[in-house]
């Protein structure tokens, strides 16, 4: 940090997200909420900080090029909750693009990678 004034103020913020963290992972313990959360590299950030970080690339959408989900007829497939393809070895960890704008290449390496799990 540039000096102890940005220290403190990043503390009090990291300090703040910190504790919602442990509000949101209570709410995870009584199966109140689908996912669980952590501190990480941006918990000393306010969200319109993290936003700036992050969502630096806005390509354009064309809406009419996707595609359609059609449910198939027949419900008898029972599928797990959830998967957690990490703990099968078959994809990596979630990484991080820092503030490059490279986050189209880590997409396109994940997407090849999950088509190979």
């Amino acid at each position: 940090y540039g000096d102890i004034n940005e220290e403190t103020v990043r503390m009090n913020i990291f300090m703040e997200n910190k504790l919602q963290v442990i509000e949101h992972n209570k709410l995870y313990k009584q199966n109140l909420t689908t996912f669980q959360m952590d501190t990480n590299h941006l918990s000393d950030m306010l969200v319109h900080e993290v936003v700036a970080v992050l969502n630096g690339y806005r390509g354009e959408r064309d809406e009419s090029q996707g595609s359609v989900y059609i449910p198939p007829e027949d419900d008898f497939i029972k599928l797990p909750r959830s998967i957690d393809w990490r703990t099968r070895n078959t994809v990596t960890r979630v990484k991080h693009q820092g503030q490059c704008g490279s986050g189209w290449a880590f997409a396109a390496t994940g997407a090849l990678e999950g088509q190979h799990a």
